[in-house]
């Protein structure tokens, strides 16, 4: 499937989202942004406001990406925040 983006760089990223999602169905996650996914794929589904102990579950994936260089704690902070607080926005 082609994504019909006019920004290369927005572009890019569906494409890195839609390669995550093809493996985490297969594989399960093996990255922070992987990890990532799945959470919000499951938060989605099982509609709880509530994300959990997210830095317990999450932790790993975020240790093993940063102690290998893959992932950098601004980089991070960046993508995560975009996820996290959607979980609680409706949490009043």
């Amino acid at each position: 499937m082609t994504i019909k983006e006019a920004y290369a760089e927005r572009k890019r990223e569906l494409e890195e989202i839609a390669a995550i999602c093809a493996k985490i169905l297969q594989d399960g996650a093996s990255s922070f942004r992987e990890a990532l996914q799945t959470f919000w794929f499951i938060h989605l589904l099982d509609g709880n406001d509530s994300p959990g102990r997210f830095d317990q579950y999450m932790y790993q994936y975020y240790n093993r990406d940063v102690g290998n260089s893959i992932l950098f704690s601004t980089i991070c902070g960046s993508v995560s925040t975009t996820c996290v607080p959607r979980t609680s926005a409706s949490v009043d």
